[in-house]
């Protein structure tokens, strides 16, 4: 079942953008070093899957936005939204470590996708 389909154009800066990229062996992960947050904030973040999308393809929908292991963390579903190629998703950060964020969106052609960013979560 789909979360949203809700446009969301707030910019989110580089920083806090996971830039997916198709690997032969592991799918869509996140190119680079783990993101980071701190416990007690909350942030927008931002899944890029532009480098995976077919030629004149969007995502369409946003499945699921989870914590797969690690660090609690906590999603603000009203603030999740799509703009063309970028899933946008509130984290709040509830404990201290590393965790993996799973994003699960089915493009406009109909394909079915999951990539995961990493995101390590600061004492305050």
């Amino acid at each position: 079942m789909s979360i949203t389909t809700q446009s969301n154009q707030q910019p989110v800066p580089a920083s806090r953008t996971w830039l997916l990229k198709r690997t032969t062996d592991r799918g869509l992960i996140a190119d680079g070093p783990a993101l980071s947050l701190q416990v007690g904030e909350a942030l927008l973040y931002q899944f890029d899957f532009s480098s995976d999308l077919p030629p004149g393809a969007r995502v369409a929908t946003i499945v699921s936005v989870e914590a797969e292991s690690g660090a609690l963390v906590t999603f603000d579903t009203a603030e999740q939204g799509i703009d063309r190629h970028l899933v946008k998703c509130e984290i709040t950060g509830a404990s201290a470590g590393s965790v993996r964020i799973r994003c699960k969106a089915t493009y406009s052609d109909g394909s079915q996708v999951e990539g995961d960013g990493a995101l390590v979560v600061a004492a305050a």
